[in-house]
């Protein structure tokens, strides 16, 4: 049973039959592009990467069975400033393709049932889903952001 919860997560996490693969959703934009506001009031790109990867961070230490202060973490999940260059960027989109590998790594060789004591001994399975849907919500703002600037599709490479 195991395998097969950890398939239907995997395909999660990757957009198999729900969306394009997270990182196909960030090719072909640059920093500035990245940080441009498509309208006032929404996210930019950028944004919603940072987001993903600071709940992706903090889902992952739990898993770890780190103790996560969740009360803390709030308000911390976007970024505080709008400079970013192309280096930052490029660590961003590297950070974020670890960190799908590093899911799905922890599928491979954990227990999913195993409960989680620090997140109300749910077990590793559910943050798992929770992850994957996440992202897929911000991955599709992240798609919808780039149609608003004109940055959609990628372009073939």
């Amino acid at each position: 049973m195991d395998n097969l919860i950890s398939n239907i997560i995997a395909d999660g996490l990757l957009g198999k039959f729900t969306h394009i693969h997270p990182l196909k959703a960030l090719e072909g934009i640059n920093a500035a592009d990245a940080q441009r506001e498509p309208a006032p009031g929404v996210h930019s790109i950028w944004e919603n990467l940072y987001h993903i990867l600071f709940w992706h961070n903090l889902i992952m230490k739990t898993i770890h069975d780190a103790d996560v202060d969740w009360k803390a973490a709030q308000g911390k999940d976007w970024p505080s400033t709008n400079k970013l260059d192309d280096k930052e960027w490029n660590k961003q989109i590297t950070a974020f393709r670890k960190s799908l590998k590093e899911a799905q790594e922890k599928m491979e060789k954990e227990d999913l049932s195993k409960p989680i004591p620090s997140f109300q001994e749910k077990p590793i399975a559910q943050l798992l889903l929770i992850l994957a849907q996440h992202n897929s919500y911000h991955i599709g703002q992240i798609v919808a952001a780039r149609q608003q600037l004109g940055k959609w599709p990628p372009l073939k490479s």
